[in-house]
């Protein structure tokens, strides 16, 4: 307890009772075993709604981080490429003196392990020689998502699904200077996001379908949506980011407001993120945004199927044969 006798323990549980049971509180107010026990994983994003004294708790226990010198970015991040897939790689490769290896690894079938390796690079794959080969790896993988939009969205109306707004925009001839506009605005976008806004441009699966989302359904089935580039433009030229005090642009509601219930915050990526990927906050999966994308494929573009037993067969269908990336 502390000195106001309120159930207060740092570093372990406040009570522990003969069978095993035991509660976790901070000055009373009750918490979860791992606030207590690894309180340096919270997101600040959220550690921002404790109180002072725990945030204080949260920082002692963070590793420290050792400074870095300044970032030099890539050139070749500025560098206006070919669209096209062959001679994108080939102006990658000659930039690289030849070597992209984990754009070769990728290749092969190293999907999720090279972009685990290329998030755990932080700033510096944007960087020599690492920048190219992250580029290679980014367009790679959001042409093969830009290949299963164009898929699982012919399946659905196949399906004879009724779109609530256009299921695919492809992104227009302004897309590059679009995305140079936002990020002078927004700050850095993740790598990802960049090249999905490039590639891929904008998906809008929330509808209605009498198996896949009927109306008033206790499951909400989560049609994957991303905000059109201008969306997301609009919100900064609104005033919205300055406002918030997250620093993070929506590219999503949430699971709940996808199915015309009252929910909670949209699915956001912080800005500035010099990373190769950044997380996709207030989705239940605590995914990064390809992770995101990969299990949103696995269902057929409804992840909120996942962990319910009795399933709609259409997702079988949906998901046949995608490309994996």
């Amino acid at each position: 307890m502390n000195a106001e006798f309120l159930l207060h323990r740092a570093a372990g549980p406040a009570v522990a009772f003969r069978d095993g049971t035991k509660v976790w509180a901070w000055n009373g107010d009750a918490m979860r075993e791992e606030w207590i026990l690894s309180p340096e994983s919270i997101p600040a994003k959220d550690l921002k709604h404790f109180d002072a004294a725990f945030r204080e708790y949260a920082a002692a226990r963070a590793p420290a981080v050792k400074p870095r010198g300044k970032l030099k970015p890539s050139p070749i991040l500025k560098k206006e490429l070919p669209q096209q897939a062959e001679e994108q790689v080939f102006a990658l490769r000659q930039h690289n003196r030849g070597r992209l290896p984990f754009f070769d690894r990728y290749i092969v079938g190293e999907h999720a392990k090279v972009w685990d390796e290329l998030i755990a690079l932080g700033p510096s794959v944007r960087e020599d020689p690492h920048a190219a080969d992250a580029l290679a790896v980014a367009y790679e993988t959001m042409r093969r998502v830009e290949a299963n939009v164009r898929t699982v969205t012919a399946r659905l109306k196949a399906l004879d699904y009724k779109f609530t707004d256009e299921p695919h925009e492809l992104p227009g001839p302004k897309a590059r200077r679009q995305i140079a506009q936002l990020e002078k605005r927004a700050g850095a976008l993740p790598l990802s996001l960049r090249v999905f806004y490039e590639v891929v441009g904008a998906v809008n699966w929330m509808g209605e379908h009498p198996r896949l989302a009927p109306p008033a359904d206790s499951v909400a089935p989560d049609p994957l949506v991303v905000f059109a580039l201008e969306d997301v433009i609009a919100q900064c030229e609104s005033g919205w980011l300055e406002d918030s005090d997250d620093h993070a642009i929506v590219i999503a509601p949430d699971d709940l407001h996808k199915s015309n219930t009252s929910g909670g915050p949209p699915y956001e990526i912080a800005v500035p993120d010099l990373s190769a990927d950044g997380k996709l906050l207030n989705e239940g999966h605590d995914l990064y945004f390809v992770g995101y994308l990969r299990m949103a494929f696995q269902f057929g573009g409804f992840p909120g199927y996942d962990g319910i037993e009795a399933t709609p067969q259409e997702l079988t269908t949906l998901k046949q044969d995608l490309i994996s990336f």
